[in-house]
């Protein structure tokens, strides 16, 4: 558990769709120390409205609806902000992603050559010595992405 981190560690970020109903995928997230981890739930939307999506220490979801256009609500009390979705008088029109994702962790001898990772993630070296790094971070996310090393041992 990463306890000084709020936010999203993989998933819940629902995609538009041709019709009022939100499918929001599995994904786990921390929220005020606490790791929640769901799974894949759907939601009828009500029409041209702003809905917008929370997740709470206790793992539940609360939606918040206001008028299209409107200032958003306050995030709920233990919570974190998913996503706002807008909806017309048919469909989910877009999806606004406000996920603060945290950025993973990793231990490693170097940096990745294979895998997907995104801006921020990092990579400790598991077994450092004189001038070496302390680890590397992605710097440009991707398929394995853009790494730098830092903290430089002298």
């Amino acid at each position: 558990m990463r306890p000084f981190f709020n936010g999203v560690l993989t998933g819940l970020l629902p995609s538009t769709s041709l019709t009022l109903t939100a499918t929001i995928p599995v994904g786990t997230a921390i929220v005020n120390e606490h790791e929640i981890t769901k799974v894949e739930t759907t939601r009828l939307l009500p029409a041209s409205r702003d809905a917008y999506l929370d997740l709470d220490i206790h793992g539940r979801y609360a939606w918040r609806i206001v008028a299209n256009g409107a200032t958003a609500p306050t995030v709920g009390v233990n919570s974190i902000r998913i996503c706002k979705l807008v909806t017309d008088a048919t469909k989910i029109a877009s999806v606004i992603d406000l996920r603060d994702v945290i950025p993973s962790i990793e231990y490693g001898d170097a940096a990745p050559v294979a895998g997907t990772y995104k801006q921020g993630d990092m990579v400790f070296n598991d077994d450092p010595d004189s001038a070496e790094y302390i680890g590397w971070v992605c710097v440009v996310a991707g398929t394995p992405g853009d790494w730098e090393a830092f903290g430089l041992i002298t």
